[in-house]
């Protein structure tokens, strides 16, 4: 029982060291000046539906969606990610190559015009986590900053569902 409180206690100073490290970069992130959201007219981009697929230690990779709309009143755009779960978030999209393969590339903005609604789903856009730092297990929450081009940050927290679900996330194979 000693045992067990010990690794507890270990694990709730290790969660709580990434939550420091992860709201000491809210101020600056790829060197924009962010404004406060009063400045932006106080509209934030709706998020619904935020997921993520489960990773296990030796995953260290997996990735997120959900769904955004602009109901800013401006174009905006998706330029950044960032959690303390993982090294590296980035935004991808998945295609076909000639042989019907499908594959995933990097992207560098993802446009959001105003009023528009876009999906990242399975097979299509999607946040991509790699480098994760811990095993994201199924039922937990990871928390987001979402970067727009407008100089907004939003954070939201995202859902982790099964890993095994294989039906709805057939762009990666992470196992």
């Amino acid at each position: 029982m000693h045992n067990d409180l010990r690794i507890l206690f270990k694990a709730a100073l290790i969660g709580l060291g990434l939550m420091a490290g992860f709201f000491a970069a809210f101020p600056v992130a790829q060197g924009r000046d962010y404004k406060p959201l009063e400045e932006l007219g106080g509209k934030l981009v709706h998020v619904a539906d935020a997921w993520a697929r489960e990773a296990t230690e030796a995953d260290r990779s997996t990735a997120v969606f959900m769904t955004l709309t602009n109901d800013t009143g401006q174009d905006d755009a998706l330029v950044g990610v960032s959690t303390p779960f993982a090294e590296k978030a980035t935004l991808h999209n998945t295609f076909k190559n000639d042989l019907g393969v499908l594959l995933m590339a990097e992207v560098e903005e993802i446009p959001l015009a105003a009023g528009q609604t876009v999906t990242f789903k399975p097979g299509g856009m999607h946040i991509f986590l790699s480098g994760v730092r811990q095993p994201i297990n199924l039922g937990m929450e990871i928390p987001l900053t979402l970067v727009f081009a407008s100089s907004r940050k939003q954070n939201i927290r995202v859902r982790v569902l099964s890993k095994t679900d294989d039906d709805i996330y057939p762009a990666h194979s992470l196992r």
